[in-house]
């Protein structure tokens, strides 16, 4: 088999393993947790329109894409240490910019472990962070020692966290 071919089988081993994980979640469960924390308002600024109407100057966001697993929120820049871990400021500072929630992700199954901790450390009440689990495409290498193990230990990890995890993937 050509690296080529390889690279082909793992993506579709690692597609096929995350549509096995995704069906093997109780949907009902996680679509009614999704309704119930996920819910943002987009309030327009205050204008006028010509028309006498006068709109909210609110606005609130949820934030998809949040990689607060990432070294340089713990201080780490190309191997060093720079500064302090700053998460909880990274935070504070979304909160005033109007993110009302954000979605953490995991690219890895070691990655949405930490994201677990993390979304359960920095937000106890569970209102703020929700994490996505899963395997990024670039990191499908980690199916191909023990695929149904891997398999196995993410659907382990979605099923004891729903009240974190908001997304497969």
């Amino acid at each position: 088999m050509s690296r080529n071919q390889s690279g082909r089988c793992s993506f579709f081993s690692c597609v096929l393993a995350i549509i096995s994980v995704i069906l093997s979640v109780r949907r009902a469960t996680v679509a009614a947790h999704l309704l119930e924390h996920r819910t943002a308002t987009l309030r327009f600024p205050r204008k006028t329109f010509g028309l006498g109407l006068k709109m909210s100057t609110a606005v609130s966001f949820i934030d998809i894409a949040v990689n607060l697993g990432d070294s340089m929120f713990q201080g780490w820049y190309n191997g060093k240490q720079k500064h302090e871990p700053d998460l909880k400021l990274v935070m504070e500072r979304a909160k005033k910019a109007g993110v009302q929630k954000m979605l953490v992700t995991g690219g890895s199954l070691s990655e949405s472990e930490e994201v677990i901790r993390l979304c359960r450390d920095l937000d106890p009440d569970r209102k703020q962070l929700f994490c996505t689990v899963g395997v990024h495409p670039t990191r499908c290498g980690e199916f191909e020692s023990d695929p149904e193990g891997h398999i196995s230990k993410l659907r382990e990890l979605i099923q004891n966290n729903l009240d974190v995890v908001a997304a497969v993937g």
